[in-house]
Parts: structure tokens; sequence; C-alpha cells
């Protein structure tokens, strides 16, 4: 089967711009420890998904609201601060259904002898569902926006290829009859003559509707995600679609004898009201959906003292051998050293302490990486900060407080880190420009002797340096 044109044309700028977003996605940056993370949704939709049949008589009525389902695997990538690309695999089921009036087909024939005649089909009363079932394969650009740190707003446009993987049709009643006119004998001849072989009989069918088995179309979405932790989101959206090819049944309403009958007894055979009454078959989808998402890559930093991530434990005393205290004393050195490197980068960083400070730091729930109180709106404002000198890297370096063991505490800090990175992401920073680090309970403020100041200990530190 030949590919339409515009399908072809449509496929080749797909093909172009998903070549440019994965070169975009993957650019090597040696400078930096970040490495770009894939998503993975994983979502399920359900509304009103309709094969929207118009029909070129008004003898043919349609109802179009009819319920359907969306089942999807999607992937993408980085393709801007705010902007990520991709694609995937999904299913789609639609509906209609259509009753006819009375719907008749006139077609000049030959009989069995050679006799020239007017062939008449009358469709009176059949009232016929359809169904079918598309793999969609979609190209997908999705814009965000933070509302807080846990949730974003997300709109979506997409392209995609369809491809006919099941259609059905199932008749409820009516009448179809069949007539020949002879003009050379000014005669008509119907189902009271059987022998001439005519008929009138109340269908009970079912089989294939004849959909064209390929197309395309185009589609958006909106919705929020909600950040369960940095690695895991539930997603909810909203979807509308519609198809830009006609998905119409060829052939069989021009056919010689449409409705089939054979010299091998003349056993009528059925193709479907479409086939006969619709002039177009593009279907339409609007639904909401639901969501989970997963993050995938390595992280964007290095924790002070490398180790396998620890389940929380119960508080206890902070446990660090002497190998692991070393290392964590060179992390502190390295984290301590002076990093801004000319006036601007210092009034940067004092910048930044000064919109800390307003809200008293930034600080987290005891023993997670969830941003408390005002902290969230701190790191909006020096995202756009930071926005406004784009030739200064950030460093952002997770502390706790002393509760629990060493190792989880790491985690933790890298944790807060992450958090704050994904806030800085979220309002436009460029993930290239961000390195995370974690010096768990290392390197208190206060001495973690009472409850306010382990709670003052919980915070991260965002260190400016000019790129070189």
């Amino acid at each position: 089967m030949q590919m339409p044109k515009e399908l072809r044309r449509c496929l080749n700028i797909l093909a172009c711009v998903a070549a440019l977003a994965h070169a975009r996605a993957f650019a090597a940056e040696p400078d930096s420890a970040s490495v770009r993370s894939t998503v993975l949704t994983v979502s399920v939709g359900g509304g009103l998904h309709s094969l929207n049949p118009s029909s070129f008589s008004e003898a043919v009525s349609t109802d179009g609201l009819r319920p359907g389902f969306s089942l999807s695997l999607a992937c993408d990538w980085p393709l801007a601060p705010s902007w990520r690309f991709g694609t995937g695999v999904g299913i789609s089921s639609f509906a209609s259904r259509t009753e006819t009036n009375e719907v008749v087909v006139t077609t000049d024939a030959v009989d069995l002898d050679g006799e020239s005649f007017v062939h008449t089909l009358s469709l009176r009363g059949v009232s016929e569902g359809q169904d079918a079932l598309f793999v969609r394969i979609p190209l997908v650009a999705t814009y965000h926006a933070p509302v807080t740190h846990r949730l974003s707003f997300e709109a979506g446009l997409r392209v995609f290829a369809s491809f006919l993987a099941r259609d059905s049709y199932k008749t409820r009643g009516g009448l179809i009859s069949t007539t020949g006119y002879y003009p050379k004998y000014n005669l008509t001849f119907d189902s009271d003559m059987p022998e001439n072989g005519f008929y009138s009989v109340r269908p009970d069918y079912h089989g294939g509707s004849g959909l064209r088995k390929i197309g395309c179309g185009a589609g958006a979405s909106v919705g929020l995600c909600r950040h369960l932790t940095p690695a895991l989101g539930l997603c909810f959206g909203l979807y509308a679609e519609c198809s830009l090819t006609d998905f119409k049944p060829s052939g069989a309403a021009a056919q010689y004898d449409p409705d089939c009958r054979r010299r091998d007894g003349y056993t009528p055979v059925y193709h479907g009201a479409l086939a006969y009454s619709a002039s177009s078959l593009r279907p339409i989808a609007i639904g909401v959906s639901v969501g989970l998402r997963l993050s995938c890559g390595r992280k964007r930093g290095v924790a002070a003292t490398p180790g396998p991530s620890l389940p929380a434990a119960v508080p206890t005393e902070p446990i660090v051998e002497p190998r692991q205290e070393d290392d964590v004393q060179k992390q502190l050195h390295v984290s301590q050293a002076p990093v801004a490197h000319d006036s601007l980068a210092r009034r940067i960083d004092a910048d930044i302490q000064s919109m800390i400070d307003e809200v008293g730091g930034i600080r987290f729930d005891k023993g997670s990486g969830t941003l408390v109180g005002e902290s969230a709106e701190a790191v909006a404002r020096i995202a756009h900060l930071l926005n406004a000198y784009p030739a200064y890297n950030v460093r952002i370096i997770g502390h706790t407080c002393d509760v629990g063991s060493h190792e989880v505490n790491i985690r933790i800090g890298m944790e807060r880190a992450e958090a704050v990175a994904r806030c800085l992401e979220y309002n436009g920073v460029d993930d290239g420009r961000i390195k995370v680090l974690s010096v768990g309970d290392s390197d208190p403020l206060y001495p973690n002797d009472t409850e306010e100041h382990r709670r003052m200990n919980r915070r991260v530190k965002i260190e400016v340096r000019k790129v070189e």
C-alpha cells in the first residue's frame, strides 16, 4: 500500500526535528557534572473518542459522543530550560454510531445474461455501531513551568502517525433491499422476484469496516505534575486530538453490484454503513489522563562520601569512620574554597545570600528533601537573578543535622541539593550550569544541641562562580 503524500511529508519533517532535538539533548558538556535526565511516563486516559463520520446525505444520522480509552508509554529529553522533546507509543480506541433513514445507492450494472440494468441498493432504518483501535507513534514538545517546588504546570503539542490495528461494525436492525431497473424493457425487478437475484433482508451482520490503514494527526494537552520524590511524579491532564487524514473506506460503494451478489447462489455481502454513507472519516478525541513519571539517568553531582543509599534510620548518634571523615574533610575543603573569581561573582553571591536571609534560610522538613516555608519562593527569585548572568555557574551543597547515620545524612543532603536544583531548572536555569553535592552532617552551621539548631542546620548553600 502506497503511503499518502501528506503523511510522507509530515514524517520527513518530524524526522528532521527529532534528529535536531536528539543532538541538542545529548550535546557533550565536558565541564559539567550534569547529565541530562531521561523521563519515562506511563499514562492512561479516557473520554469521548469518535470516529467522526461526515455523511454526504441527510438521510444518515450519526452519534459521535462515544466513550473511548487511551494507553501510552512516552520517553522525553530536555530541549531547552523549560522545554522537553520526546516520542513513544500508544493505543487509542474510537467508536461511532450511524442510523440510516433511507440511503439509496444506484449503480449501472450488467446481469449474468449480459443485459444492462440500473442496480439500486436501499438501506432503511439500519442501525449500526462501528469501532476501531489505532496504534499511535507521536513526536511531542512539552513546556514546563513551576507552580511550587513540588507542583509544575505542563502544556504539550504533538503530531503522530496512526496505524489501524482493528476495525469492526455490527448492525442492529433495519431493512436492506435491492432492485433492478431494465430501461430496455422498462421493467423493475425486486425481492418479489427472487429468481432474478434481488432480495430484501433484515440485516444481522458484523465484520470489518475496511478503514484506511495509515494516517497522521495532531493534538494538544495541558495538566499538572505532582513530584512525589526527586525521581517520581504523578501527572494529571486534559488532552484533545484530531486526525489530519481521512480514514474513510475506499472502493466499496463504487464497486459493480455493491451488494456483491455472485454467481454462486447470489449470497449478499454487506460492506458496512460507512462504506455507503460516509463522505469522510476523521477520528477526534477529548478526555482526561493520569500518568506515572520516572526520571532516569545519573545525578548532577556527587556525594561527599560515595556509597550505597540506605533506608531511613531511627535517630542515632552519628557514626563516621576515620576514612569517611577524611573524605568529608577533603570535600569540605573543596566546598569552602573561594569560588567568586571577580567582583561581580561576589556581588551575585551577596545578593543570593540576602534573598536566603530574608526568608530565614532555605529550610527542609526533618529527614527529607521537602522545602518548607518561603524557601521555594526564595529559590525562584534566585533563579531569576541567575538567568540575568548566564556566564556564571552555580554549585549547590546539601547539609543536614546530626540525626541519623552519616550515610543516610549524605543521601538526604543530596536530595535537598537536588530539590533546589530542580526548582532552579523549573524557573529557567539551564541544568548544565548546576552542580550539586552533599556533605551531610559534617559542616553544621550551629552545634546540634537543640532542636532549633538542628532545624537551622537542615539547609543548602548556594555558591556562584564564573564559567572558565
